[in-house]
Order: structure tokens, then C-alpha cells, then sequence
């Protein structure tokens, strides 16, 4: 047996696959590009096909990299040049020999300042792979090692494995790699253990201002993890990192890890701040665990076929929110208020009105704006959930499907949009082909109100005619706060500010938000509104004029002094004949020499219908685009008084929590 045993082991051992080899080099007095270097072992046979991959699941662009690579060079074993050719976004390296080669390049347009996917500073830098590393066509599945270096004094942390040396690490495979950012340079650091797997909390502060409570929010996140582990098992993963960055706009989600971006006021938020954490955990175990049938063996060079996307990523919104809610770190009154600003965001989209969720899910990987998936496959999720509730009486809920994904795709088998519908339909007790067709493939109003009648819950509508005020307030306690008010809404720059006390709208006295919004919906464009707050012991009012909303976006880029339309959504630019390139330069009479002109104009539209001005190949063109009026929807979701008592059953189960 001993002799056997042996035999298998030596067995194994041959034809274990070598690593490709890579190696970063970071100096910081060399800010623009990052020098990286590669061994693809002998046994790797014939010509090398490299490119850097066109798109990651974390970053949701198709685009070629090609021209962020510089300086690459190739030689073999004894150092001999070798010849590389430019193919069509990516390089073919001629070898002729049975040695390993050795390749360098360098990674250029580095980024100088916070973002949540790639940037290089003085003090720090996060590491992208799929921007980083060459992709060798053919060797996916090789497994992977990493060196990197840098200053002495910087810190490493990244999702990868350890192999014991200092600085070196491994990945299963390239998906592994490239799925793994890596963060070094003075950073702090916290961890926690949970259920045997390692969690590493890091931040990157750069303005060095409020630090965040390090150890309250380790606190929130094993809250989220032990009631995600409840919910869907123990995690797909063996350790995992938590990455903050200080002054980054957005967060990325990983199998292993997150990226969040906040902003330095944002640092006493903790529930805001954990909110993307919570999300992560779900998208652990969708790509994580269970892959839609695109992320398995994927072909980097190609465009995805992603038209689930809205599911993955709605599933994703709904479950992180859930989470917070069922491990108390927002009470239900928060939680149902957060669910109704999200409700209320979806439809006010105008976006949702032309594009529905599976072209958006499509549409994506292409540069311009489209609708936002993860919102609009939020809300699907929501009504999937209730429908699966009330068809089991609340012994089951959307989490089933994902517990079912698991057991009956799991990696490296793949489900695809037929398997995905078959399960929800299983699971809801419905066809779902009308609602299918309707509203995954098709832009009706989603059912808003069917929808939180099943569990109990009703929202309280309010229509605005004019330009929304942005007038958003949150109940503290006895007192009514104004919230959420940014440095270009027309009430700030009348003088209004956050955490303002309310005591009136337009003479009346208000208590709540829905009193609020009550207000604000008899108004009518030329009208004013006045807002009477209270500041630090002192009464005082605001006014603004109120104008029209009109029923018209137009996404623009500014580039080299003009500004050019870089997106024509179905609707009203397209019906007109705008095509992307086209360079904006009136609206009506009003010249647009920047993006902020734009803004200022489209808000002066009075009519039906309004000129564009624009240039076309050298040519100028007046061009006539519907204008229509728009409505603008504010309220909030609340509890049903007047609910079933089935529908108040499962709205129990909806807004329980886990009793942490």
C-alpha cells in the first residue's frame, strides 16, 4: 500500500503544472507606470498569444487595453531576443525553442489620486490584474504566482494566497488572479476569524483627516457575515478582504474581496459605509459559488453575452439590504425608508421607460449611459421575493434560489436565463412568461403597488409637476431634518443645509415626509417654494423659483473644449436623429460650451419641442427634439394599516431580524 501510494504521489507531482511567474515593481519615484515581468515555463508549447483582458466582471467595460502597454519584450532561457508582433489588441511572441520565456513590460495611465479600481501615489497603490497582468491565450487554467515589490516600509494585503515567502503570492488560476486587487503602501489594518476564514479590514486614507472606528465596523461586518452564513452557509471562500479608500467615488465587488470608496465626511456613516460589504457577500456566492453560464471558462477578448446581469446584480442589492436590516444595523423604519428611495429612483428613471433591464444587462460593457441594472433587477427582486413568499405562505423566499443555484450548478457546470427562469417560476408557482416578456425583456411600469400588497406594505405617492426641488428629509426623533442636499441643488444655493431643522413648506407646517411631499405636489412651474428652517436657535427661510421638468436627457462628454454627445438611449435623441459624436453646441438659443452649460439650459426649456445645434462632419445642423413634460415621483413605503392578515404574515417575515 506504502509502495502505491508513493507511486501516486510522484505521479501527481509530474504532472503538476508549473506557475506562470510574474513580478511587479513599484517606485514611487516613477508615478506613471508599473514594471511587471513574466516566466512562462518551458512546457508551455509553440508561439505565446497575449493581450490584456477587454473586460472584468468587476469593472463593467469592454474596451482594448492594448495601448496601456508599453516597452514589451520577450527572450528565451539563455536571454536571447525574441520577436513580438502587434495582433489586433494584443501580441504574438515567435518562439522556436523548448526553453521558458521571459517577458517585461510596462503598465502606463496609472492614476495619481484615489479610485476604487487602480491608482499608484507616493503613499500607496491598488493593483488592478486585469489591467496588469498579460492574459497567455491557452493557459487560463495554469496556476499563477506573483511577486511584489515595492518599499520596504508598505504593507501588502490582497485576497491572494501566501506561499511563505515574503512578498510572493499564488492564484489557482488567471480568473483568480485577475479577480484579485492588491493594496500596499502605509495602510491600517484589522482582522477577524469567522467560522475558521480569515477577514482582513484595510484602509487607505489619503487626506489623513477623520480616521474610520476600525473595530466598529469589524463589529458590523461579522453582524453581516453570521446572518449571511444563516441565510446561504458557510462562505464559498477561505479568506477575505475588506478594502476602504479613502476619497474613491464607488465601490467593486470580488469574489474574495471589495473595494469600497467613500469620502472623508462619510467616515460616522457606518451603516453606509458596511452597506457594500453586505452586497459582497451575496455576490460571493452567485459568480462566486454558482456562475451564469458567460463567467465560466470566460473569453476575455470577446464582448460577454450577459443578459442576466440584472438578476446577478439585483439579487445582489436586495440581499445586502436585507442584510443590514436583519442584522440591526438599520432599524425597520431606515430600512423601509432606504427600500422606498429605491423604488422611488427606479421610477423616476426615464432610462426605465426605453430600455429594459436584459438590453441594459447587454448594453453595459459599452461605454455611455444606460439604465441602472443593479436598481431595476433590485426591484424584480423584490417582487420574485414576495411572489415566492406568499406561493410557499412564507416558508420560502428569494434566498431559496440562490440555495438552489448552488446545489444544482455548481462551478464549473454554469446556469443560463432558461435555467434561471424555469427555477423563479418553480418557485413563484407562476408561468412568469407575460411578466417575463413585459418587464425582464420588455419596459412596462413595473407593478409597484400589486407588488407590496402581497407582504403587507403600500407606498404613498406623490406627483410633482415641476423640477424636483430635491427637498429630502429624514424623521429624527420630534424633529424633521433636511438631508441629502448636494453643493449644486438650487436650495443649497440659496442657503439651506443639511441637518436644518423643518418647520414649514410654503407657510405650512410639516411633521413628516409624506407632509412634505404633499406639499411640494401642489405646486405648479413659475410658482415658488419657501422653506422655513430652524439653525442653531434662529428661524430662517429660503426661496426658489420653480421651473418645469422636462422629459429630456441628453449624456454628453466634454473633450478637447466641446462637448459631444457620447450616447443616444431609445427616445426622444434618437427619434430625432442625434447620433453619438455629434457635437452639441446650442440648445434653443443657448450656446454650450462645457457640460455645465447643458445643465442650465435643458433647466430653461419651456416648450413641447426644443432645437439642438449641432456639428456633424464639418457641418452644422438644426435638429427639432420632443420636450414633453415630465413627472417626477416622491413618497415613501410604509406598513399597510388596512393589510390582509396573510399579507401581514409575510410582512413579518420580511422585516424580521435575526435578534443580534
Amino acid at each position: 500500500m506504502k509502495t502505491a501510494a508513493l507511486l501516486i504521489l510522484l505521479v501527481a507531482a509530474s504532472v503538476a503544472q508549473k506557475p506562470l511567474s510574474y513580478e511587479v515593481v513599484l517606485d514611487p519615484t516613477a508615478l506613471s507606470y508599473l514594471s511587471v515581468r513574466l516566466r512562462v515555463p518551458a512546457e508551455v508549447k509553440g508561439d505565446l498569444e497575449l493581450a490584456l483582458p477587454s473586460w472584468h466582471a468587476a469593472t463593467r467595460r469592454f474596451r482594448d487595453r492594448s495601448r496601456i502597454v508599453s516597452e514589451l519584450r520577450a527572450t528565451d532561457g539563455e536571454g536571447r531576443r525574441l520577436e513580438v508582433l502587434a495582433e489586433g489588441g494584443g501580441w504574438r511572441v515567435r518562439r522556436s525553442g523548448t526553453s521558458p520565456v521571459d517577458l517585461s513590460w510596462r503598465i502606463g495611465d496609472t492614476r495619481q489620486e484615489p479610485h476604487s479600481e487602480h491608482y499608484f501615489t507616493k503613499t500607496s497603490a491598488l493593483i488592478a490584474g486585469a489591467r496588469t497582468f498579460l492574459w497567455v491565450r491557452g493557459q487560463e487554467t495554469r496556476p499563477c504566482e506573483v511577486a511584489l515589490k515595492g518599499p520596504t516600509e508598505w504593507k501588502v494585503t490582497t485576497p491572494l494566497k501566501p506561499t511563505g515567502a515574503e512578498g510572493r503570492f499564488s492564484a489557482l488560476d488567471y480568473h483568480s488572479l485577475i479577480d484579485a486587487p492588491v493594496l500596499m503602501g502605509a495602510l491600517q489594518t484589522w482582522s477577524f476569524d469567522f467560522g475558521g476564514t480569515k477577514h482582513d479590514v484595510v484602509v487607505d486614507r489619503f487626506d489623513q483627516t477623520e480616521p474610520i472606528a476600525g473595530e466598529a465596523v469589524v463589529k458590523l461586518l461579522q453582524k453581516i457575515c453570521t446572518v449571511q452564513a444563516d441565510a446561504f452557509g458557510a462562505p464559498p471562500y477561505d479568506r477575505y478582504v475588506y478594502v476602504f479608500i479613502e476619497g474613491a467615488r464607488r465601490s467593486r465587488l470580488r469574489e474574495r474581496s471589495v473595494v469600497v470608496g467613500y469620502q472623508a465626511d462619510e467616515v460616522f456613516d457606518l451603516a453606509g459605509l458596511v452597506r457594500p460589504c453586505a452586497d459582497a457577500g451575496v455576490w460571493a456566492r452567485l459568480p462566486g459559488a454558482s456562475r451564469p453560464k458567460w463567467l465560466v471558462a470566460p473569453d476575455y477578448s470577446k464582448r460577454p453575452d450577459t443578459e442576466d446581469l440584472w438578476f446577478i446584480d439585483g439579487l445582489v442589492k436586495w440581499f445586502g439590504r436585507r442584510a443590514l436590516l436583519e442584522a440591526r444595523i438599520l432599524d425597520k423604519p431606515a430600512w423601509l425608508a432606504q427600500c422606498g428611495r429605491r423604488v422611488l429612483e427606479h421610477r423616476n428613471d426615464l432610462l426605465a421607460r426605453v430600455v429594459s433591464p436584459a438590453a441594459a444587462s447587454k448594453k453595459v460593457w459599452d461605454r455611455g449611459d444606460t439604465l441602472d441594472i443593479g436598481l431595476a433587477g433590485e426591484m424584480l427582486a423584490l417582487h420574485f421575493d414576495a411572489k415566492i413568499r406568499a406561493n410557499s405562505e412564507g416558508k420560502m423566499s428569494l434566498q431559496d434560489v440562490i440555495l438552489r443555484l448552488n446545489e444544482r450548478f455548481p462551478k464549473p457546470k454554469g446556469y443560463t436565463v432558461e435555467d434561471l427562469r424555469k427555477l423563479l417560476a418553480e418557485l413563484t408557482g407562476e408561468d412568469l412568461g407575460e411578466f417575463w416578456k413585459a418587464h425582464v425583456d420588455g419596459v412596462q411600469a413595473h407593478p409597484f403597488d400589486a407588488t407590496f400588497a402581497i407582504v403587507g406594505l403600500k407606498m404613498n405617492w406623490y406627483a410633482l409637476k415641476v423640477r424636483d426641488p430635491r427637498l429630502r428629509t429624514q424623521q429624527q426623533g420630534r424633529f424633521l431634518i433636511v438631508r441629502g442636499l448636494r453643493r449644486f441643488d438650487p436650495l443649497y444655493a440659496a442657503g439651506l443645509r443639511g441637518g436644518d431643522r423643518i418647520i414649514s413648506v410654503n407657510q405650512k407646517k410639516v411633521r413628516n415626509p409624506d407632509e412634505v411631499d404633499a406639499q411640494l405636489a401642489r405646486l405648479k412651474p413659475g410658482m415658488k417654494l419657501r422653506v422655513d428652517v430652524r439653525r442653531g436657535g434662529r428661524v430662517k427661510s429660503f426661496r426658489i423659483s420653480l421651473q418645469r421638468a422636462v422629459a429630456l436627457t441628453i449624456p454628453v462628454d466634454e473633450r478637447a473644449g466641446r462637448v459631444v454627445i457620447d450616447d443616444v438611449p431609445p427616445g426622444a435623441l434618437r427619434d430625432a436623429g442625434i447620433r453619438v459624436g455629434d457635437v452639441l453646441e446650442k440648445v434653443d438659443n443657448q450656446r454650450i460650451g462645457r457640460e455645465q452649460d447643458l445643465y442650465q439650459a435643458l433647466r430653461r426649456i419651456r416648450g413641447d419641442v426644443t432645437t439642438l445645434t449641432i456639428k456633424r462632419a464639418g457641418k452644422r445642423k438644426r435638429i427639432k427634439v420632443a420636450s414633453k413634460t415630465r413627472t417626477t415621483w416622491r413618497g415613501s413605503l410604509v406598513e399597510d394599516p388596512k393589510a390582509k392578515p396573510a399579507a401581514r404574515k409575510l410582512r413579518d417575515g420580511l422585516l424580521a431580524n435575526s435578534g443580534l
